[in-house]
């Protein structure tokens, strides 16, 4: 993705579209977040935020997510995935169904 985002400046162009808002007519909570990972790969971030806020707030986590798995995977001892306290698996469901329905309110 870094590569093809240097070497083709209008990537973005080329992405496909969200199914959901496709068939649908509305925005679902990942609608925006290929196109905020292309803008947060140039470097704006504004931009990005404004595709996708929600993409752009768990990114960390699904930075430290992979790093942590990665980890586990090359230690040499059997793998385990890491665990996220259930609290926070339910807080990032709330909070998709509440960003989805104020993005679709706003619109």
């Amino acid at each position: 993705m870094v590569i093809a985002v240097a070497v083709y400046p209008r990537l973005g162009a080329f992405l496909p579209a969200c199914p959901i808002r496709e068939y649908l007519g509305f925005l679902c909570p990942g609608c925006g977040g290929t196109r905020a990972m292309v803008a947060l790969l140039r470097g704006h971030v504004g931009e990005a935020v404004r595709l996708n806020a929600l993409f752009v707030a768990l990114l960390p986590f699904g930075i430290w997510f992979g790093a942590e798995s990665y980890r586990r995977a090359v230690r040499g001892r059997e793998f385990e995935w890491p665990q996220v306290p259930a609290v926070f698996v339910y807080g990032i469901a709330i909070a998709g169904v509440v960003f989805a329905v104020l993005r679709n309110v706003a619109v």
